[in-house]
């Protein structure tokens, strides 16, 4: 049986105010899936990893380089150190820095994802495009 994977996409606006992690997984929980994608990267996707372990979920972890919490607020940084021995696989996409390595990340989050949770997104978001391209689900809600 192949698992259902989902992946949150969120706009600027959701990560400068933290919001939706949690209401992202609940969605995921509806639509049947059993496995977090994420690059862990932001506040929400922190807090959906973290709800997403609650409900036992898998948390598979594409991380864009191995320092990309360094230079964090000590919170975030918490959060994410607290989080990532809870991922049931973490793959890196490069050792340091590199231009691209975001972008990697996120086409193999999605690339591997059936359903793409945007949150506070509009229509012309480019990863939206990347899905619709993919023919990934693709739902949208709004906090």
């Amino acid at each position: 049986m192949t698992e259902k994977a989902f992946c949150l996409i969120y706009s600027k606006r959701s990560y400068l105010f933290g919001i939706g992690g949690s209401r992202a997984v609940e969605i995921a929980v509806q639509e049947g899936c059993s496995v977090f994608r994420t690059m862990l990267n932001s506040e929400p996707e922190l807090d959906a990893a973290s709800a997403a372990h609650a409900n036992r979920m898998k948390i598979h972890a594409i991380l864009p380089y191995e320092g990309q919490a360094d230079r964090w607020p000590e919170t975030l940084r918490a959060k994410y150190f607290d989080i990532l021995p809870l991922c049931d696989k973490v793959e890196y996409i490069s050792a340091h820095f590199t231009a691209g390595c975001v972008s990697k990340a996120e086409a193999t989050v999605l690339g591997h994802c059936s359903l793409a949770l945007f949150l506070n997104s509009d229509e012309n978001d480019p990863l939206r495009q990347r899905a619709k391209t993919l023919g990934i689900a693709i739902k949208t809600y709004n906090q």
